[in-house]
């Protein structure tokens, strides 16, 4: 959960929450970390990973539009 909130720049208390969401869905499981009982590891299930690639065309072409597209091909100086 720490690694998932460092690479997103989210408090860790976000990224519980939203595993927590995820994991009602069935998108996620959650379990103890093995080597530190105060930590925990989330895994995506396959209906998570389902989701995952049908996002996957949209969040490109939306992060193509919003930052790719507004690129004007100079280089920085």
């Amino acid at each position: 959960m720490t690694d998932l909130a460092a690479a997103s720049a989210l408090p860790a208390s976000r990224i519980t929450r939203i595993v927590d969401t995820l994991q009602a869905r069935g998108q996620v499981t959650k379990r103890r970390h093995e080597g530190d009982g105060r930590g925990n590891v989330a895994s995506l299930t396959p209906e998570g990973l389902k989701c995952l690639r049908a996002a996957y065309p949209v969040h490109l072409a939306s992060a193509r539009k919003r930052v790719v597209d507004q690129l004007d091909g100079r280089s920085p100086p």
